[in-house]
């Protein structure tokens, strides 16, 4: 759990430093700058054994492009908190309270939530290849992992309360080990 935190502190700083200087990649120096400088204010202390998954990890984020351009009100879209009251039957108003990895728009009326997994676990994958579906791309629910499910249902419906003009979300999972 310490890596996944710590990874998803330089995920996100790395695509704020991205940001601020209007690129869609990073080279690969400055992103392990980053992910130390990162790892030490976190307080948290891996074994090496960890960190240098870490450093892997970093490596696997910055291979592809991230259109920071499109982030969601700019850098406030990356690990930004929504909170969405909920009134239940009894009358009693509940808060579902969530934090996507980033929200990107998508088209005037989509918005596109990113939730990078940094565990061991491989990642479901279609049975069968679909037509007109890339290699390595899953489609439909079931291809979510287990956490998945949850996440997409509480961060789609926190979106869409938090920006009513969106008509669609499009909840995807970046798997870092595996690159899917």
């Amino acid at each position: 759990a310490d890596l996944g935190t710590v990874i998803h502190a330089i995920n996100a700083e790395i695509l704020r430093t991205m940001y601020d200087q209007n690129q869609t990649q990073i080279p690969t120096q400055e992103a392990v700058e980053i992910a130390y400088e990162v790892y030490t204010a976190s307080g948290i202390i891996l074994p090496t054994e960890q960190r240098e998954d870490m450093i892997w990890l970093v490596l696997q984020f910055i291979e592809r492009p991230w259109r920071v351009d499109r982030l969601l009100d700019g850098k406030a879209g990356i690990e930004r908190r929504i909170h969405v009251p909920i009134r239940c039957p009894a009358g009693v108003t509940r808060v579902l309270s969530c934090q996507p990895d980033a929200l990107f728009v998508g088209s005037a009326d989509t918005i596109t939530i990113a939730d990078w997994k940094s565990g061991k676990g491989k990642p479901k994958a279609p049975r069968q290849k679909q037509e007109g579906v890339p290699e390595g791309v899953a489609v439909g629910r079931q291809y979510l992992s287990d956490r998945g499910h949850f996440q997409a249902d509480s961060y789609s419906l926190a979106a869409l309360h938090e920006w009513p003009r969106a008509q669609r979300v499009i909840f995807r999972e970046l798997h870092l080990r595996s690159g899917q």
